[in-house]
């Protein structure tokens, strides 16, 4: 038995594929608040649809329209990003690829609406692409910054320093100070990347 889920905002649609090759489809309501237990309703009920057991499955694929739908609908956590100082509009320059290369007052193509300028904090650090530290981490600075974001309404904090991927160990100065933040807030590190555009928008 293979499964195929895809997860949507409103609904998750489920189909089975049995071994005699006979599809089975059904679809049931969402629950944004925990997603696995949408799926765990879907998958239950198309098994019972298929009168298989659990352990027939030998393949599960899922999919989600959540993140997709939460950037075209410019939705989701209100979040803020740290930065190299220096580093902290890479989300507006983007790779520099515009459809009208010559253009000064055109919109931004990126996706700034994740973290607007405001949000978007410049903290005193650096690292060379070997981890070695060129400007040791401002710790004060980072926690006036995260004290200000709270103060925002901020819940959710990106921390997009250059090679920190290399030595993580200046991104626990935000982490720690995160506590300062509500509950609900999330805190992510970006991704192993050399390129601060493509690292700092999916961190963010």
């Amino acid at each position: 038995m293979q499964i195929g889920v895809d997860i949507g905002g409103t609904f998750t649609d489920i189909v089975a594929l049995g071994a005699d090759g006979h599809l089975f489809l059904t679809k049931v309501p969402s629950t944004p608040k925990d997603l696995l237990e949408g799926i765990g309703d879907a998958v239950r009920r198309v098994l019972a649809l298929a009168g298989a057991p659990a352990s027939s499955v030998t393949r599960f694929i899922h999919g989600t329209t959540v993140a997709t739908n939460a950037v075209l609908e410019q939705k989701g956590a209100v979040t803020a990003v740290l930065a190299t100082e220096g580093f902290e509009d890479v989300l507006e320059l983007g790779r520099q690829k515009r459809s009208r290369m010559y253009d000064l007052a055109m919109d931004p193509e990126t996706p700034t609406f994740v973290a607007p300028r405001r949000r978007r904090i410049g903290i005193r650090e650096r690292l060379d692409a070997r981890g070695a530290v060129l400007v040791p981490l401002d710790e004060e600075q980072v926690k006036a910054a995260v004290a200000r974001l709270r103060d925002d309404g901020v819940q959710a904090i990106a921390v997009s320093y250059l090679f920190s991927f290399v030595d993580p160990r200046p991104k626990r100065g935000p982490r720690d100070s995160c506590g300062r933040i509500p509950r609900e807030s999330a805190f992510r590190s970006r991704r192993r990347s050399t390129r601060p555009f493509a690292s700092t928008s999916a961190s963010a």
